[in-house]
């Protein structure tokens, strides 16, 4: 069975924010995809970050997409100025699919 080679970007951003990540991965033509995940919560550099139970206005998405290498970079350049200022996260795996059409 042969694998091929992709980027798997994991986006981290308060739901507030999730739509321009959207946006802008809609933008890009060879983006085929994405799932968005709701978190439970966690722990990072400005401490513990649970839901709210009020509003979900602050609480926590990650989108994750996975794409060619090449369009890794452009959607890491386009990502940069808007992870710098808001609450955000982007991590970048190396990863292996079965259906290289897909990705």
């Amino acid at each position: 069975m042969a694998l091929h080679a992709r980027k798997k970007l994991e986006i981290t951003v308060e739901k507030r924010r999730l739509q321009e990540v959207i946006d802008l991965l809609d933008r890009d033509g060879e983006v085929t995809g994405y799932t968005i995940l709701r978190t439970l919560g966690g722990r990072g550099h400005t401490g513990e970050r649970l839901p709210q139970p009020y509003s979900d206005v602050l609480d926590t998405m990650v989108v994750v997409t996975i794409v060619k290498a090449e369009v890794a970079e452009r959607l890491l350049v386009a990502l940069a100025p808007l992870i710098e200022e808001i609450v955000g996260i982007v991590a970048v795996s190396d990863v292996q699919v079965m259906r290289p059409g897909h990705f």
